[in-house]
């Protein structure tokens, strides 16, 4: 039974050695990028997304930043990379590194508070970004998310007009009530003028187009 247990052991150890080996290697000595983001207030930058591109492949990691701030990436092929960390609140971090095989690219990412540019149009496209807390992605023409003074000067003057013409429009409603209410009423009048004793009236009648209308409009009020 013992040799039969050597054996098969033996044998599994012949087939999982090639397999263990390389992978156990490349963990070791493959190249990596090593790295920390810190901010010179002493935040402690944790949770950060950290995303490495490749600049002759255009391949993506993604990796994120420890309860130090610190972050590795193992196991990726040599070449140059830019390191890019975005968060809200903070100018965006960009590092390049040149990995080379079977050496680890130091990469340190400085975080520093996002400052106005004094462009307010720059500053509202910034704020409006997804990054830092927008509806809108960077780039978009449409900045209603962010706010400034003249928008707001303009949104009071909107919506007062508005108000006015709705409020204005509420009395059809009076109109409707008044319908209904009085719907089965029909009017009388106070009084009447005796016979012999109608008072004098003027009648206004409509007059355009004077060689063709006058004749026939005096034909027909005095019948």
């Amino acid at each position: 039974m013992k040799k039969i247990l050597a054996s098969a052991a033996a044998v599994a150890a012949l087939f999982l050695t090639p397999l263990i080996l390389p992978a156990f290697g490349k963990n070791l000595d493959g190249p990596s990028i090593s790295g920390s983001i810190t901010d010179p207030r002493g935040y402690i930058l944790a949770g950060l997304t950290v995303k490495v591109s490749n600049h002759a492949t255009g391949r993506e990691y993604q990796v994120y930043s420890d309860q130090t701030g610190a972050f590795v990436l193992e196991d990726i092929e040599p070449g140059s990379y830019v390191v890019t960390c975005d968060f809200s609140g903070l100018e965006r971090m960009i590092q390049v590194a040149t990995v080379e095989p079977g050496k680890t690219a130091q990469v340190d990412l400085l975080a520093t508070e996002l400052l106005p540019t004094g462009n307010v149009a720059i500053d509202k496209l910034l704020a409006s970004s997804e990054i830092h807390g927008g509806r809108y992605p960077a780039g978009n023409i449409s900045y209603l998310n962010v706010n400034d003074r003249v928008d707001i000067y303009f949104m009071v003057i909107y919506f007062g007009i508005l108000g006015l013409l709705s409020a204005y429009g509420v009395y059809r409603y009076r109109m409707i009530y008044l319908f209904l209410r009085y719907r089965h009423h029909r009017p009388k009048p106070a009084s009447e003028f005796e016979e012999g004793k109608l008072p004098r009236v003027t009648v206004q009648l409509p007059l355009f187009n004077e060689m063709y209308v006058a004749e026939r409009l005096i034909d027909a009020v005095a019948r």
